[in-house]
C-alpha cells in the first residue's frame, strides 16, 4: 500500500525517506534530506528539488510536490505541478 506524503508535511517526508533508505544512511539537513545508497542516492529539497546524481535525474517539480511511497515494491514517486518521476530503491 502506498503512503502520499505532501513535502510541506516535513517531518512525515523526512520519517519516509528513512524508511525508505532501508538501512542506508540518511543525511537531514534542516532544508534537505540525503538517501545514500551504496550505488546511487536520492536528495529531496523541502521546496521540491530532487536529485537522484545522473544526468536528467536533477529536477524542480514546479510546486505542489507529493512524494507517494510504495515500500514493499522499493518505489518512490515525486509527483508534482510539471512533473511526475519514479526512483527504484536499488
Amino acid at each position: 500500500m502506498a503512503t502520499t506524503v505532501p513535502i510541506d508535511e516535513w517531518e512525515r517526508v523526512v520519517e519516509q525517506l528513512r524508511r525508505f533508505g532501508g538501512g542506508a544512511a540518511v543525511t537531514d539537513r534542516e532544508d534537505a534530506v540525503r538517501v545514500e545508497f551504496e550505488r546511487a542516492h536520492l536528495e529531496v529539497t523541502r521546496d521540491g528539488r530532487v536529485s537522484a546524481g545522473m544526468p536528467l535525474h536533477d529536477f524542480s517539480t514546479g510546486g505542489g510536490v507529493a512524494l507517494v511511497f510504495d515500500h514493499e515494491a522499493g518505489e518512490l514517486r515525486v509527483r508534482g505541478d510539471t512533473v511526475e518521476y519514479r526512483f527504484e530503491r536499488p
